[in-house]
């Protein structure tokens, strides 16, 4: 047989076992494994927000192998692709999952966790009251974004074990730095520290190439946040949002902090209102960030609300 018609089969059986594979996920890849450092794997989001053509994948986990199997971070946004993400888990590692950890209360983030039955789930005391309080709201609107079939058979499952400060746990037989913080990105982010690499997993804290989502924010919060965590001089970071293995997400996300509130104190002092200010408010550097579109405004809108106040009592002069 001709060498190019064997070369063509290749290819034609290659692309069937790409589309059953697909098909068998819902019309998404599996999720994939990025190796981060020794034993730990990030796990990349897809898209901007959770919708129909990611199955509802878009923000980042994190798998660590320990002596006891595998601590997830940040399961994912439903039954389905928990699923998936198991069976590459078992597939890439020959481990199964022995813990899991919640960051915050995002739905994409912590709705796979049925997936894993009887696998305990950690997370800060404020996010697990969060969770209590609003998840069937959550995985209502969810459900809206991505579909009901990608959702189906999705139960909310609720933290076992409550984190009240930052401290140090042996975890599936890893040490991990669990790191709580009052209200950043959300009330009752956590960051997690392997200390063995490392290797920090920022959650909801840090993005890279991908524009924050400030709805739930403290500015003031989030800043100190990322002071502290940086103060910690970690060897990576892994970002909650973005490029997986991009250099340095911490110092990514202070600079757009810091831009939007050196944009919103010049306009201040120059006695602008909130409208006028938005028709100034793009930032070049920024544009080519996933999610620049949908949040970049509302970001601004959300620091002056918070620094507006300042400036009126004189904090920001």
């Amino acid at each position: 047989m001709p060498r190019t018609t064997t070369f063509s089969l290749t290819r034609i059986a290659v692309a069937g076992i790409a589309l059953i594979a697909s098909a068998a996920w819902g019309g998404c890849p599996e999720p994939t494994l990025l190796s981060v450092a020794e034993g730990v794997y990030g796990i990349p989001g897809r898209g901007a927000a959770p919708d129909r053509a990611n199955c509802g994948r878009s923000a980042n986990g994190l798998a660590l192998v320990g002596a006891e199997g595998v601590i997830l971070v940040d399961p994912g946004p439903s039954h389905r692709e928990g699923v998936a993400l198991k069976r590459v888990l078992e597939r890439r590692l020959q481990r199964t999952v022995v813990a899991q950890i919640d960051t915050h209360a995002h739905p994409e983030n912590v709705m796979a966790a049925g997936a894993f039955p009887r696998v305990p789930v950690i997370a800060s005391d404020l996010t697990a009251a969060l969770m209590g309080e609003r998840c069937v709201r959550c995985l209502a609107r969810l459900r809206k974004q991505v579909g009901e079939d990608a959702m189906r058979g999705t139960d909310i499952v609720l933290p076992a074990r409550t984190v009240p400060q930052s401290d140090t746990r042996v975890i599936g037989g890893r040490s991990l730095r669990l790191l709580r913080f009052e209200h950043a990105h959300v009330r009752g982010d956590l960051a997690v520290l392997d200390t063995a690499t490392g290797t920090l997993f920022a959650g909801g804290l840090a993005v890279s190439g991908f524009v924050p989502d400030m709805g739930e924010a403290s500015f003031a919060g989030w800043r100190s946040a990322l002071a502290d965590l940086i103060a910690l001089g970690p060897r990576q970071t892994v970002p909650g949002h973005g490029r997986v293995g991009a250099a340095d997400p911490l110092a990514e996300t202070r600079a757009y902090l810091d831009d939007l509130a050196a944009f919103v104190r010049r306009e201040l002092r120059a006695g602008a209102d909130l409208a006028s200010a938005l028709e100034r408010a793009d930032m070049p550097a920024y544009r080519a960030w996933t999610g620049y579109r949908e949040r970049h405004l509302l970001n601004v809108q959300r620091v002056w609300q918070e620094l507006e106040t300042d400036f009126v009592f004189g904090a920001a002069n």
